[in-house]
């Protein structure tokens, strides 16, 4: 089996100076990446700065041999992001490798909209800030390895509206940007990583906890995110969930439903058994995807060209 090296390559990740994105900054740089190191040393509110976080990972790899820098911006400001970046490229001459990691907890649903702004401008904007700087390098290149961190509570997990909703958003963001440039060799992918860290440290429940800390070290994440930054890795615009030595691909998928020229919402209740039915599925991949069944429905090709149907149907993946 070929050993996956990064020599050559620079690597900037976010939020590296604690838990998964410091198991990251190790990981890379034990297999010849040069790393950026960046983390303002807040707490998982986003309250307070500690600069000697960051440089406790840098000194971490330098000791063991590598090459690293700690750089102290805040993901939420642009113009912290492109020093950022610009740190990387004045001193290596490129950058390949963007991890956006950094991410604070905190807020309800009925949280003050500060509360809900202090959120987004963390886990979401401080996704698009590092990409929109590092963008011009990537497509200079024609090469990037990008993995944007999301988070299975996404999908529901309660009493953390603001954290998944921002969190959602970063999924929807990494799928739009591998559709609309994939003319470029650089390549988008999703974690929803499950680790020991000091947000999950938080949850009420010492059983979980103690369950989490023995079977789910950062350890056991970081290899996958390597995977996910490495020149061979080609998919693009896939989300996967990572933790305790497991990785699996995660999917959104579009049954068949119901369908009539003229329903009604009595039409639609009736047929509420079948909506909600698991029939023929098919993994969204774009917003288009889906338009190639109602093109078979339809049968119409006066109003849905051949063209626009092939492309819908480039869109989407039949489930074997």
């Amino acid at each position: 089996m070929t050993t996956l090296r990064f020599d050559g390559r620079v690597a900037v990740i976010t939020g590296a100076g604690n838990g998964l994105g410091r198991g990251y900054a190790l990981e890379l740089a034990s297999r010849g990446a040069k790393v950026v190191v960046n983390d303002l040393g807040s707490a998982i509110s986003g309250d307070g700065r500690d600069e000697e976080v960051a440089c406790g990972v840098v000194n971490e790899i330098v000791a063991a041999g590598g090459e690293a820098l700690a750089h102290f911006g805040d993901v939420g400001s642009a113009e912290d992001m492109e020093a950022m970046i610009e740190l990387a490229v004045s001193t290596w001459g490129r950058v390949d490798i963007l991890v956006t990691n950094a991410g604070i907890m905190g807020g309800s649903v009925f949280s003050p909209p500060e509360m809900w702004d202090k959120s987004l401008r963390v886990n979401l904007h401080g996704v698009v800030n590092p990409l929109r700087a590092a963008w011009p390098h990537f497509t200079a290149q024609n090469y990037g390895r990008v993995v944007n961190t999301s988070s299975s509570s996404m999908m529901g997990t309660p009493h953390s509206v603001p954290y998944a909703a921002a969190k959602a958003g970063v999924v929807g963001l990494t799928k739009v940007l591998a559709n609309s440039y994939g003319e470029y060799d650089i390549k988008f992918n999703a974690l929803m990583p499950t680790a020991w860290s000091r947000m999950t440290g938080r949850n009420p429940e010492g059983i979980y906890r103690d369950w989490l800390h023995k079977h789910f070290p950062v350890e056991r994440v970081s290899p996958f995110v390597a995977l996910l930054c490495h020149e061979s890795f080609e998919l693009s615009g896939e989300v996967f969930t990572v933790g305790g030595g497991r990785a699996a691909r995660v999917l959104f998928e579009l049954t068949d439903g119901w369908w009539e020229e003229n329903p009604t919402a009595e039409s639609f209740a009736e047929h509420l058994d079948v909506i909600m039915s698991g029939n023929n599925p098919i993994f969204a991949t774009s917003g288009q995807g889906d338009l190639a069944r109602y093109a078979d429905w339809l049968n119409d090709p006066a109003e849905f060209s051949k063209e626009a149907i092939e492309l819908a149907r480039a869109g989407r993946e039949v489930q074997p």
